[in-house]
């Protein structure tokens, strides 16, 4: 087997190689790039100031020229059916101090709920359903001001859309939302054909009290629904990936005011 190095990095987990049997130049060389992108965004938001606080720790000047032969190298190309969409949830019990995951009987380990979204489904409301067929847990979507870069529609003194304001491309924060608090991106090993997989993951909350539906899931899959104390996220989390989203969800939960513990300090293992 031909194989591409996929490095384990501590905050992105990773296959270590992908069979490259059947791919060409173009296809070997676009994961090959897609996998330093993700690891270079992914260390760049996880230095010291973004543990802390969670916000980019450099933008840059909004008015600098595009060289559009760097933008023009820097860009890959994935088809429709080599990019798998994935989305799930950080659902929160605050009374309880839990956040839900799945056990999953035949990998033996613990995750977050999550699956592929279906055509023509929203991203948030797919996290909802995933949740829901995975866990039996009917979550809530949870608005937090997520510091996002999706934008703020403007809208002119008639009410409708602006068709003069200036969207900004940097960083919008301070607008309770109900973006993806989190992504999560690696070469996707259940495919058939070469594929990278991204995984969205959204805010959400629910009563840990309250007996999960059964039946929701798919029998082959062998799922059972655990409300995890967020003190053994880390211990029982089988990926560092998902490890961080949860992180991250509670930081945004906190620092809109909700009571819940922190895992600010939390580190992977070196």
């Amino acid at each position: 087997m031909t194989a591409i190095a996929v490095p384990n990095h501590n905050n992105l987990v990773l296959p270590q190689a992908v069979d490259s049997s059947n791919m060409d130049d173009t296809e070997i060389n676009s994961i090959a790039a897609a996998t330093d992108m993700f690891h270079a965004i992914a260390t760049q938001n996880l230095d010291s100031d973004m543990r802390s606080s969670f916000l980019p720790s450099w933008e840059g000047p909004a008015d600098r020229p595009l060289d559009m032969e760097a933008i023009d190298r820097s860009m890959t190309f994935h088809p429709s059916f080599g990019y798998t969409i994935s989305v799930g949830t950080v659902t929160m019990d605050f009374a309880a101090n839990k956040v839900l995951a799945i056990w999953n009987k035949r990998l033996q380990i613990f995750q977050l709920p999550k699956g592929r979204k279906n055509i023509g489904e929203g991203m948030l409301s797919g996290s909802m359903r995933e949740t829901y067929e995975e866990t039996g847990v009917r979550a809530r979507p949870l608005a937090l001001s997520i510091s996002t870069r999706a934008t703020v529609q403007e809208l002119g003194d008639d009410g409708a859309p602006s068709k003069t304001a200036k969207k900004s491309p940097q960083v919008t924060h301070g607008v309770l939302n109900n973006e993806f608090v989190g992504a999560v991106h690696y070469p996707d090993p259940q495919s058939d054909a070469p594929a990278i997989k991204s995984m969205f993951y959204f805010a959400a909350e629910a009563d840990s009290t309250v007996e999960p539906d059964r039946g929701t899931s798919e029998a082959y899959e062998k799922l059972e629904t655990h409300w995890l104390p967020v003190s053994e996220i880390p211990r029982k989390l089988r990926f560092q990936a998902e490890i961080w989203v949860v992180q991250k969800a509670l930081r945004d939960a906190i620092n809109c005011g909700y009571k819940i513990e922190s895992l600010d300090d939390w580190r992977p293992e070196a």
